[in-house]
């Protein structure tokens, strides 16, 4: 299964290279960072801690409850729950995220709450002392229930996992444009919300809805678009895989914007719109959505 993940630009070796780069000019500029001057590289999802912090809130954890990131990337979400007054994990299959979430962490002072590991969580558990696992946006590079059945083991009595993620939403079959475009992007065929909640059910949790968040994405990846887009024009040779991903592909996937008319739509996002056609938005049936729910461990 790793063989495909450095295909997608953010696990690949130039986006390593950018992050290194990044944290380099970090750390030869300010004597003190603050875990907040790396979100630019260490949040690799939309609306950054928005889904997680409206979590928190929902579950009223005790102060320094220990919680265990599956699929951490550069460990973004650890440092921000070490902020609140937690302890974190993280762990992630690609040794250079682990490697850089350490680097991040130590920089910011945050070492002695904050740990990393380059785990497989399909291949080997890490141990049953956790209060909360979370899992943002990574199941959709697992096709496997099996992270449903490790977290679970990872959790203590009355523990539960946080899901934020992809969900196949198209109730029509695919058109052979659209099959195409969603394998280019990803592979791995996205859950629907029932197979989501299955794979967790069957491992052992109740399942509590929270709300969807596919509107909130998509605002997220539009503006993002529109911001990747101007700096195209701006710089010819800006990365063509960038643009490819951010630039045509998540607004494409993240097209909850109907809440707009088409006249504001094209105000708002020109140059997103000239991209992918003004009226992608409001097309009938959307390809996925975003869900956030929790499993509860009985």
């Amino acid at each position: 299964m790793e063989e495909n993940w450095d295909k997608l630009y953010i696990y690949g070796p130039e986006h390593s290279k950018f992050c290194k780069n990044f944290i380099s000019n970090i750390r030869e500029s300010k004597e003190n960072p603050h875990f907040s001057d790396f979100a630019p590289i260490d949040i690799l999802h939309a609306c950054m801690h928005e889904g997680l912090q409206h979590f928190l809130v929902h579950v009223s954890l005790k102060p320094e409850s220990h919680i265990l990131d599956i699929g951490c990337g550069l460990g973004g979400s650890c440092r921000f729950l070490v902020n609140a007054g937690y302890k974190a994990t993280g762990i992630d299959v690609l040794a250079h995220y682990i490697d850089l979430a350490k680097e991040i962490t130590d920089l910011v002072g945050m070492q002695d709450n904050a740990q990393f590991f380059n785990i497989n969580i399909n291949e080997s558990g890490v141990g049953n002392s956790f209060d909360v696992v979370l899992f943002i946006v990574v199941l959709l590079i697992i096709p496997l229930d099996l992270p449903a059945i490790r977290a679970y083991e990872c959790l203590r009595s009355g523990g539960v996992v946080y899901v934020e993620d992809y969900y196949f939403s198209k109730k029509e079959p695919l058109t052979e444009e659209e099959r195409e475009f969603m394998h280019e992007y990803h592979k791995i065929p996205f859950r629907t919300k029932e197979q989501f909640f299955s794979m967790f059910q069957r491992a052992g949790f109740e399942i509590e809805e929270l709300e969807d968040f596919s509107i909130n994405w998509s605002e997220y990846a539009w503006n993002r678009s529109e911001r990747i887009l101007k700096k195209h024009i701006e710089n010819p040779n800006y990365n063509e895989e960038e643009i490819k991903i951010y630039g045509t592909i998540a607004p494409k996937l993240l097209s909850h914007m109907e809440h707009y008319s088409q006249e504001v739509l094209v105000a708002k996002f020109p140059l997103t719109c000239q991209r992918i056609g003004a009226d992608y938005a409001y097309k009938k049936d959307k390809l996925v959505g975003i869900i956030r729910f929790i499993a509860k461990k009985i």
